[in-house]
């Protein structure tokens, strides 16, 4: 995954020097490209992590819920 993150980070850091003007696109240094590189690359791992957080606390909700039903179900009468 870390390696589809970069790829995305490196893809947003070359769009934005695309639209840059020429002359503005050449006198930035490319260690500072890749200090953006690093900059999305976080905040796109940022982003990941906390969504595949949430869908677990969702997912924990939902299986407790399966577990009150189930209980209900196996109830005798």
């Amino acid at each position: 995954m870390k390696v589809h993150i970069r790829e995305r980070a490196e893809g947003v850091v070359r769009r934005f020097e695309e639209m840059l003007p020429a002359p503005v696109a050449v006198s930035i240094e490319r260690e500072h490209y890749d200090e953006l590189i690093l900059l999305v690359e976080a905040v796109i791992g940022d982003v990941y992590a906390s969504t595949l957080h949430d869908t677990a606390k969702d997912l924990e909700k939902l299986a407790g819920e399966y577990r009150k039903q189930a209980q209900l179900l196996m109830e005798e009468l």
